[in-house]
């Protein structure tokens, strides 16, 4: 699966991409972009960085994002004010905190697998491989639905709920909408994959690995935004338990005294907003690097020879030091 993957992008670009649909899909979870709600429409855009993982990637990328969509949806879950339904997915409530991890991370993993392998067959079909792939885009959503109901059929029998009753509301317009949503999403990814800027922004990219000189620097900027993110998802926990202990205390001079479970609550907001944060600061910093890399690749490009490509004698130069430095 790398390998196949690394035929089509470089090797950080691999991680840059999939650390931009783990951020997105956060993003999403921990924001009204990926649940919008304008009666009587209420559309779900959580799952579309699992398409695209799935469409780009394959399986077990598409399957890593479910995982992270999974506990960003626990993790929702676990706040005291969510209905008893949201509590089936919560570790923290009721009395089968495994069943509950398992109906919230599996289903959704699930899902990110088969999503990845349906996209996988349809690109090995010789023809109509295009309409496959919206095909399988627009059951997505009931395929997720059913995922997640037939979890709690099997781990919560006495909720009530059934694989099919993902497919009572089939043709409601919620449904349709989210459905033609996911295959345009998908439609765009596929027209930008082989579209001929793309294919030229592969390219340079590529082409700015070939100066080796400049490889060690990528791995450090690739290593840095790593490092960079674990400090901020560490001193974000450490804002948001200051923050909620902070509003405890106003609450407490104002004369209200919070429980336990409304502090827990507040820090668990906080939480979410920060990893939206974090998520969106992750893809601005992916977009920023890869736009000075292609930036680079324009400055190079600008010394070299229109007819015959080759360096200009004072580049050629610059290169030979470096390399014969090394």
């Amino acid at each position: 699966m790398r390998d196949t993957v690394n035929s089509q992008h470089t090797q950080d670009l691999y991680w840059y991409l999939l650390g931009s649909l783990v951020a997105a899909e956060l993003l999403m979870s921990f924001s009204f972009l990926g649940y919008i709600e304008i009666k009587p429409l209420s559309i779900t855009f959580a799952c579309i960085p699992i398409l695209v993982g799935g469409y780009l990637m394959g399986p077990l990328e598409s399957t890593f994002l479910g995982m992270i969509f999974g506990l960003a949806h626990i993790w929702k879950s676990s706040a005291s004010y969510m209905v008893d339904f949201g509590h089936s997915f919560a570790p923290f409530f009721g009395e089968s905190p495994m069943k509950s991890f398992l109906s919230g991370v599996s289903a959704h993993a699930l899902f990110g697998f088969l999503v990845g392998l349906l996209y996988l067959l349809a690109k090995k079909v010789p023809r109509w491989n295009l309409f496959w792939i919206l095909f399988f885009s627009a059951l997505a959503r009931y395929l997720h639905s059913s995922l997640v109901y037939g979890a709690l059929y099997i781990l919560f029998p006495e909720l009530g709920h059934r694989p099919m009753d993902a497919f009572k509301n089939l043709s409601t317009v919620n449904n349709i909408a989210s459905s033609l949503f996911s295959m345009g999403i998908i439609f765009l990814v596929w027209s930008i994959q082989h579209s001929e800027a793309y294919q030229r922004f592969l390219f340079r990219i590529r082409a700015v690995n070939k100066f080796l000189f400049l490889e060690a620097h990528h791995q450090s900027s690739l290593m840095a935004t790593v490092a960079i993110v674990s400090l901020m998802l560490v001193c974000s926990f450490m804002v948001a338990l200051y923050f909620s202990h902070q509003i405890s205390d106003m609450f407490q001079v104002k004369g209200y005294i919070l429980s336990q479970t409304s502090y827990f609550d507040l820090f668990q907001l906080q939480i979410q907003f920060l990893l939206g944060m974090i998520s969106l600061a992750f893809l601005v910093i992916v977009f920023l690097i890869l736009n000075r890399r292609y930036s680079f690749y324009i400055n190079i490009e600008a010394k070299m020879d229109a007819l015959t490509g080759l360096l200009s004698r004072k580049i050629f130069c610059l290169f030979a030091l470096t390399f014969w430095e090394k």
